[in-house]
């Protein structure tokens, strides 16, 4: 199982496309920052998730939580996740 640390921006885009969420065209704040959500979970929730661009950079971990929190995707997804379809 894999940890919450070390993540990098491409491997949150991978996991967040993987898992139904879709980039906020319209919503693009510009420089480093992208903006995904996703359309609606089985409770009618809607989720918005915001990444930040650090290139290779590991995500810090307190950032990396709050994308965690803020997807509504259970951290266990997360943790067993292993960037393959």
């Amino acid at each position: 199982m894999r940890s919450l640390r070390n993540w990098t921006y491409k491997e949150i885009v991978a996991f967040l496309l993987a898992h139904g969420f879709v980039e906020l065209k319209s919503g693009h704040s510009g420089g480093g920052s992208h903006h995904y959500f996703d359309r609606v979970d089985d409770k009618g929730v809607h989720w918005f998730v915001h990444v930040q661009f650090h290139a290779k950079k590991s995500i810090a971990p307190g950032t990396m939580d709050t994308i965690v929190k803020t997807s509504g995707i259970p951290k266990l997804k997360w943790r067993m996740w292993s960037g393959k379809s």
